[in-house]
């Protein structure tokens, strides 16, 4: 695997840990080294893995709306 494809393995691996974490907990990796080390890239590649999960969810939640709504409907004629 080439190395931009690890990197955004890894962005996508951090993004999914920090949305589990409770914001409280998580709160202090942001002002740590291990956040203000990364190169702006790097912080970029995470961000936009957890705007992507973000809106893969929203996605899903809309479909599971959308496919209630339809079987309501035929439940319903």
């Amino acid at each position: 695997m080439a190395q931009p494809d690890m990197d955004r393995v890894h962005a996508r691996l951090i993004a999914a840990l920090l949305r589990m974490t409770p914001p409280d907990v998580a709160a202090p990796f942001f002002e740590s080294a291990a956040w203000t080390d990364l190169t702006p890239a790097e912080r970029d590649m995470i961000i936009d893995a957890d705007a992507d999960m973000e809106e893969k969810d929203r996605r899903k939640r809309q479909q599971a709306r959308q496919e209630r709504a339809e079987t309501g409907k035929a439940q319903h004629p």
